[in-house]
């Protein structure tokens, strides 16, 4: 009957280890995913603010024909 509780109380032992580096484990993934959250929504702030900035310097003419020949920086100077 003692190797019984013995056995028992080293199952227990080893699923309370199992359980606490999960713990762990979980915590360090979770600060992970959180960095790497911030990490995204960052990025994506610099790719809006770069394509911003790229389509603000573009000038759209309306109702003016357009010459297949026609050389639009010599017209423009």
């Amino acid at each position: 009957m003692s190797n019984h509780f013995d056995d028992f109380g080293k199952q227990l032992r080893e699923v309370l280890n199992t359980v606490k580096e999960l713990r762990e484990e979980n915590k360090q993934l979770r600060e992970n995913n959180r960095k790497l959250q911030l990490g995204c929504g960052l990025l994506s702030l610099r790719i809006n603010s770069l394509e911003q900035k790229s389509v603000s310097n573009y000038i759209e003419i309306i109702g003016v024909t357009e010459c297949k020949t026609e050389n639009c920086v010599q017209i423009y100077k």
